[in-house]
Parts: C-alpha cells; structure tokens; sequence
C-alpha cells in the first residue's frame, strides 16, 4: 500500500497470530527503489558500453574496408615487378586528358638487349634490369607520371616541361643506365607537333622505334620492328 504521495511513503500492513498484534512498516520510496535504480543505472551503463562497442566495431570495419577496397585499387593499377602503375591504370590516364593537352608531352621508352640478357644470365637478370630502370625513371620523371604498359615498354607523360628539360631528364636516366651497364631506347613527342593524344603516342613509340634500330644496328643485334622516324634518343648509347 502507498500512501502519501507527496513524500513518497510506502506501508505495510499486517495481522499477527502473536496476542492478536497487528504490524505496520511505513519505508519512504527513495528507499523502496535504492536496489532498483542501482540496478536501472547499472543496466544503463551497460547499455552505453554495449552501444560504444557496436559504434567502435562499425568504425573498425569501415575503416578496413576501406583499407582493404584502396588497396585492391592499388594492386589492380600496379605493376607487381617495378611498382609502377600498369597498363591499366595507363589506359585511364589517357581516357581521362580529354583537353588537358597544354603542355603536355610524352616519353616512349623501350629497354634494349632485354631478350638477350634474359637467354644469356636468365630471367632474374631481366627483372632486375626492369626494376632498375624503372627506379631511374620514377627519380627523374615523377611516380605518378610513369607507365610500365609492356615486357619492356615503358611510357612517361609530362606538363609544362620544355623539350630541352625533357632531354635533360632523360639523360639523368642515360647515365643511371650507363652506370650498370644497361641500355634503352626513347622517342619524345611533344603535343605541339600533333593533334590528338593518340598521335602524340604513336609518334613517340616511333621515334623510340627508330633509336632502337640505329643501336641494334651499331651492336651488330637484330631487331623486329623498326620506324622511319629518327627523332630518338638511344639511351645508354
């Protein structure tokens, strides 16, 4: 029974078969309820507990996610051998120039005597020949402005660099090359000479082709493909 509800009074009532005693217990409420609102604070607190938790799993699994999402971005969009971004990622680069075509300019560059390094010490000697290259190119040109797109092909996009400071960091590759006894083949197009993109490529590719041929031809080697064009530059040469 309650009672007076302006102090919160609880009473109980109760006959006795002691000399026909009847006993009343009045307790306030604060008291009555003490155990309950432990309890209701304690499952409150567990309760936020729990909540923090979810929130912190969710956070976790997000961020790995993620993590894991941009990672598989990268390996997709990796050459596994040299690091550099792959073909792949090559063909987006090109997609995505649209009219973003001032200054722009393109290396075409193919590694020479690769086949032959790989009969005569093996395909290790070629990767790391691939590798080496590659590092010279990344510290010349820029990570993110160099393409691995074949066995030994390899293509350089560069902005607002003259064709004299585009020779200049070639040669930086030229005499890493040199260095270690390793040799490529480069042809420049700058976009100023052509129309489209994909001239500007195969024009490159050209060139490079027509360097290579000028150093097979001085080494006495056979090469399949060759252009008339002779604005290359042989690379460790």
């Amino acid at each position: 029974m309650r009672l007076d509800r302006g102090n919160g009074t609880f009473i109980s009532y109760m006959p006795m078969d002691i000399e026909d005693w009847e006993i009343a217990v009045a307790v306030d409420e604060e008291t009555v309820f003490a155990e309950a609102g432990t309890m209701h604070r304690s499952l409150r607190n567990f309760l936020i507990v729990q909540a923090l938790l979810f929130l912190a799993y969710l956070t976790f699994m997000l961020y790995t996610t993620r993590r894991s999402i941009a990672n598989t971005e990268k390996q997709a969009n990796m050459d596994a051998l040299t690091g550099l971004q792959n073909r792949n990622r090559y063909e987006e680069f090109v997609r995505a120039i649209g009219k973003k075509t001032n200054g722009l300019s393109c290396f075409y560059i193919d590694a020479n005597g690769l086949h032959e390094l790989n009969n005569s010490r093996g395909h290790l000697a070629g990767d790391q020949m691939l590798r080496f290259m590659a590092d010279a190119l990344k510290v010349a040109f820029g990570e993110e402005t160099v393409y691995r797109i074949g066995g030994d092909e390899f293509v350089v996009f560069q902005y607002g660099k003259t064709f004299k400071e585009l020779r200049k960091k070639m040669r930086q590759v030229q005499v890493e090359m040199v260095r270690n006894d390793y040799h490529a083949s480069s042809g420049l197009c700058m976009f100023d000479e052509v129309s489209t993109v994909k001239e500007m490529i195969k024009t490159a590719e050209e060139r490079m082709y027509a360097s290579k041929k000028r150093y097979y031809d001085e080494h006495g080697l056979d090469i399949r493909s060759s252009s008339p064009e002779d604005d290359g530059e042989e690379v460790g040469a």
